[in-house]
């Protein structure tokens, strides 16, 4: 099955440059907060300029007061920006669940829906299949990060991974690949792929082969410098399975 490989970029002329040359189809953009408030103009020329190869958007860590001025920042950036094929937007779903708490912010994600953005929210480490299935997978698209969903259940990944793809794989729109290194018991996520770190990644994509859909795009979320290498053994396993 052929998937989509897309790589990671910020917002830097170079930094795009440099990670298209990889020959990635297209980029996930990592927003900072300054892209989004004080460097706004930029970034709307940036993506503009871009728009052809931006797979997905990636917000950072809101803190709760600065959510309401993001999601407004946001909605002018696609508004301004985006007409036909939207990018995806990715929120990290602990920052989303807490902001619920509160009823005025919750409102601010309805916005999200009424300007046609399509978001999703990315899983966090020791988020397990049990808490995902309760309470994002029934009301939010989601992004599975397989780092994150191995550190929420290493001594069973395998077994969850099949279970989330087999009853809810509609609502994956989006991938991260990246693996994981355990320093002084610490995971620590966002490691290049290789045969010695964790989730198996052959296994892992014999299950996106039997349940994802290929129109889900694979973003290599690994440091700029390991994403070629980490391209190719994506491309090589997936050749192999």
């Amino acid at each position: 099955m052929k998937y989509e490989i897309c790589g990671k970029a910020i917002i830097d002329e170079k930094d795009i440059e440099r990670i298209l040359s990889f020959g990635f189809s297209r980029v996930e953009i990592k927003l900072k907060r300054e892209d989004l408030f004080e460097k706004c103009e930029y970034t709307k020329n940036f993506l503009l300029k871009h728009v052809k190869s931006i797979c997905s958007l990636h917000i950072y860590h809101a803190e709760l007061y600065d959510f309401p001025n993001e999601i407004y920042k946001l909605i002018d950036i696609y508004n301004t920006i985006f007409n036909e094929k939207r990018p995806i937007l990715v929120l990290h779903s602990n920052r989303i669940l807490s902001i619920m708490l509160l009823e005025y912010h919750n409102k601010l994600l309805d916005m999200l829906f009424d300007n046609d953005i399509p978001f999703c929210l990315e899983s966090q480490p020791g988020e397990s299949l049990e808490f995902l299935e309760n309470f994002i997978l029934p009301r939010f698209d989601f992004c599975l990060d397989i780092a994150h969903f191995w550190i929420s259940s290493p001594n069973r990944y395998i077994e969850c991974l099949k279970a989330l793809l087999s009853n809810w794989s509609k609502k994956i729109k989006l991938v991260h690949i990246n693996s994981v290194k355990i320093e002084n018991n610490i995971p620590m996520d966002n490691q290049p792929l290789s045969n010695s770190l964790n989730p198996p990644m052959e296994d892992t994509l014999k299950l996106f082969r039997d349940y994802l859909s290929s129109d889900v795009p694979l973003v290599v979320e690994v440091p700029p410098e390991q994403q070629k290498k980490s391209k190719e053994i994506l491309l090589s396993l997936l050749n192999k399975i």
